[in-house]
């Protein structure tokens, strides 16, 4: 079995170093009172990507369940929008850009 997996560790690390250099996460606090938002300052190079966003509220009590729908994207911000506008300034998009 001598050599067997051999070179495995830089196929690996190779693959790491091309999911790290393609991905792209950050925390956008939204505004209260608007349904949409616009995370802007990016340096992403391309409008081919793909967007996942979870929206958090740890502080309010009652908050809404809002879901994220991307409408706009560009090689420097991208825009999303809620189907309720929120009711707290403690909102948070997380964000995790994969560049494809």
């Amino acid at each position: 079995m001598s050599g067997v997996g051999l070179g495995a560790g830089a196929w690996l690390q190779g693959m790491l170093n091309t999911l790290k250099a393609n991905l792209i996460g950050g925390i956008y606090s939204m505004p209260n009172g608007t349904d949409t938002f616009t995370v802007s300052g990016l340096s992403l190079g391309t409008t081919n990507y793909a967007v996942v966003i979870t929206i958090s509220n740890t502080v309010d009590v009652s908050v809404r369940h809002l879901h994220a729908n991307v409408t706009a994207k560009t090689a420097t911000s991208f825009t999303f929008m809620t189907e309720q506008t929120t009711d707290h300034a403690n909102y948070k998009a997380e964000y995790l850009i994969y560049k494809l």
